[in-house]
């Protein structure tokens, strides 16, 4: 073959590949602007699913460590006791009393405790996620670090409570009382303030423009 002949054969040759060259690049410049944004939230817990099988005979122990996942404790009194890393989750705690409990840890995922009464209750570290607190009493307690992601606070009663550092990513506070609490260090992604009591007196850096005081 001649070199005009090869010339011929090279020059498609080298405007494909070109061209080739040249789709790839902007499809790889498409997916980079298509791209969601890192926004250092994770992603988003699951659901609370169908509470898992229930032994009764479980359910009539209590202490550090102990399995009541999934028990109906309806007005039980826990006052004083020791919860250390109990596991609470998805269990109906229903207007229990639980002031002055030792709660470090423990598991209270999906847990209800519409009506609960935590004075003064120590629920350091505890995990409430999605639990549904409503009308609770948490008057002075130490939830310092808990995670409160897509907890239900409404109507919530957490004068002067301890909330440094918590989790409170898209929990719902409307109408809780927020007298004297602290929040300094929490994390108050996606939560609406505008509807809580007692803003003038919260303990928090910085101040949040929506938080504005109703008591």
């Amino acid at each position: 073959m001649t070199d005009d002949a090869l010339t011929l054969v090279r020059r498609p040759a080298r405007g494909v590949i070109r061209a080739l060259l040249l789709m790839g690049l902007s499809l790889l410049a498409a997916g980079c602007d298509q791209a969601t944004p890192d926004t250092g939230a994770g992603p988003a817990p699951e659901p609370c699913a169908a509470p898992p099988p229930v032994d009764a005979q479980r359910c009539t122990t209590d202490g550090p460590s102990a399995d009541l996942s999934g028990c109906d404790l309806r007005e039980r009194s826990f006052i004083g006791a020791n919860l250390v890393k109990t596991n609470l989750s998805y269990s109906d705690l229903t207007g229990v009393f639980m002031s002055e409990a030792t709660m470090v840890r423990a598991d209270l995922t999906c847990s209800t405790m519409v009506g609960a009464r935590l004075f003064q209750a120590n629920a350091t570290e505890a995990i409430l996620l999605r639990a549904d607190l409503t009308g609770a009493s948490l008057t002075k307690a130490d939830l310092t670090g808990a995670d409160l992601r897509h907890a239900d606070l409404t109507s919530a009663g957490l004068v002067a409570a301890d909330l440094g550092g918590a989790d409170l990513r898209h929990a719902d506070l409307a109408g809780a009382d927020l007298s004297g609490a602290n929040l300094t260090g929490a994390n108050l992604s996606g939560v609406d303030l505008s509807g809580v009591i007692g803003c003038d007196w919260l303990s928090i850096t910085p101040q949040l423009p929506d938080c504005r005081s109703r008591g």
